[in-house]
């Protein structure tokens, strides 16, 4: 007899700059849904579209950017609510509370702040009775261990690249705090004209975008991105990846072969963007920097030193199987066989 389909709620930590916490939550949501009915709770807007899986549902929350006025003031507007900030969170934590006592789930996801930005979740971890998971970081987001060559080279293709083509894909990840990051990028452009770029903004990011009706800017050999939904394949299949060093945006360019420069937000060689570069250092062809002046230097000793047939470094020795462990993990903490098939008829 089949089982019952379980749910999983994905709480979404959004009070940060970027949104790897969605495009790994969402990662794992793809691996449960069909055995379980997974829902995706975001206060993130446009990359909810382009990352929770078709199969899986999120719901939209309103957003820290948009309820707080020293967060709205970023990106030049005012809150869409006039409330503050003890009355912003009250409105979260109902609509919170709201969804699951609607939805009722047995799982629950959380990632990096546990109780949310605000501790807006802290009585629903404490007073839901269900099976509950704290995801860090250290959970690798991809099923394969890389981006097929055939992927890659159908990638290229769509792109136009022509054979011997030097290509660049340059990410500021969300977008916030990687203005001067693409800023950088947009004059080694104008500098490297036999060299083709593709450069992604980000959909969280402050800079002016000159035309509202398109998502990309077509300059000479660069292309100016608001963002692309599949940026994974982009930076698994190009030649030479410029980034803050975002755990998303490094884990894709490893499931290539692209040469990695690297570029943190912050300075603190303690934060989690220098600190996960150096730990794959040993692994992993990438320079490191938290001086922007010294992009150009290292950009010329990337480009110079590219060998497009031979992988220079030990990427391959890196486990990149995590939603798949992790969906095990759920079965096993619920009791349930990996060879059933739930009620909706998914054979997993």
């Amino acid at each position: 007899m089949a089982e019952t389909q379980k749910r999983v709620i994905f709480f979404v930590f959004d009070g940060g700059t970027g949104v790897g916490h969605l495009r790994r939550l969402a990662c794992i949501a793809k691996k449960l849904q069909g055995r379980f009915s997974c829902l995706i709770v975001t206060g993130h807007r446009v990359a909810a579209h382009w990352f929770v899986p078709e199969e899986c549902e999120y719901i939209h929350l309103p957003s820290w950017d948009n309820l707080l006025e020293s967060k709205a003031r970023y990106w030049g507007r005012k809150p869409f609510i006039l409330l503050d900030e003890r009355e912003a969170i009250r409105l979260r934590q109902a609509i919170l509370r709201g969804v699951v006592e609607a939805f009722e789930p047995d799982v629950i996801f959380v990632d990096h702040l546990p109780l949310g930005t605000r501790e807006e979740l802290a009585d629903i971890i404490k007073n839901t009775r269900c099976v509950k998971y704290l995801v860090t970081r250290g959970v690798l987001n991809e099923t394969e261990k890389s981006v097929p060559q055939g992927m890659i080279n159908r990638t290229r293709e769509d792109c136009g690249l022509k054979r011997g083509d030097i290509w660049v894909v340059a990410s500021a990840g969300g977008g916030q705090l990687g203005e001067g990051l693409i800023e950088a990028c947009l004059e080694l452009a104008r500098i490297h004209r036999h060299v083709v770029f593709d450069i992604v903004v980000g959909p969280r990011s402050s800079l002016a975008w000159e035309d509202t009706h398109t998502t990309v800017i077509i300059r000479d050999n660069s292309r100016l991105h608001k963002g692309i939904p599949h940026l994974q394949y982009l930076h698994a299949s190009a030649d030479v990846v410029i980034c803050a060093g975002g755990y998303n945006s490094l884990l894709e360019t490893l499931q290539g072969n692209a040469k990695i420069l690297c570029f943190p937000f912050r300075k603190d060689q303690r934060d989690e963007q220098y600190h996960h570069a150096a730990c794959l250092k040993k692994f992993v062809d990438i320079e490191i920097s938290t001086d922007l002046s010294e992009l150009p230097v290292l950009f010329e000793q990337a480009i110079g030193s590219l060998d497009c047939h031979k992988r220079r470094d030990q990427r391959g020795e890196l486990d990149f199987n995590g939603a798949a462990k992790m969906k095990k993990i759920v079965l096993k903490d619920l009791g349930l066989s990996e060879s059933a098939v739930s009620s909706a008829g998914t054979a997993v």
